[in-house]
Parts: C-alpha cells; structure tokens; sequence
C-alpha cells in the first residue's frame, strides 16, 4: 500500500512540474509574438518613412504633380490626418 501512496504522489509532483512547465510555455510563446509583432510595426513603419521620404523628393521635383496632390490627397485622407497631410504638402513649396 504505501507503494501505491508513493507512486501516487510522486505522479501529483510531476502532474505540477509539468502544469508549471506548459503555463512557463505559454509566457514564453506569448512574449515571442509580441516580439514579432512589434518587429512587424516596426518594419512598417520604416516602410512607410522610406515612401514618404521618395514621394516628398519627387513632389519638390514636379510642382504638376505636388498640384495634383493637394487637390486629391486631402478628402482620401482620415480626418484626424488630414491636418498633417495638408501642412507636409503646404511646406513643400508655394501652391
């Protein structure tokens, strides 16, 4: 009988070691993605700066096209970004 006890028990201990292990898992995946993610955003919006960094050098270059812009960009544009849209194209040159 106290074999049996003995077994029994040493089964709850590993039972817990490994409940402990899979929750510590799980931390860890969870840390991992949050990671990537924030990669992701990252990369993105490095992206987004070289673009916006290419289109303001070819905008200074073609008043025709900085023209066109002004004219389109703005109603295409999220109202809490239209503001800053308006000042970027505004400070590349005179209307």
């Amino acid at each position: 009988m106290r074999e049996v006890e003995e077994l029994e028990a040493r089964r709850a201990k590993l039972e817990a070691r490994l409940a402990e292990i899979k929750r510590r898992q799980k931390i860890v995946e969870q840390a991992a993605a949050a990671r990537h993610a924030s990669a992701e955003r990252k990369a993105d919006t490095h992206r987004k700066c070289v673009l916006a960094g290419t289109l303001l050098l070819m905008l200074r270059s073609n008043p025709q096209l900085l023209d066109f812009l002004r004219r389109s960009l703005p109603p295409l544009a999220a109202e809490k970004d239209r503001a800053i849209l308006l000042d970027a194209l505004d400070s590349l040159g005179p209307t």
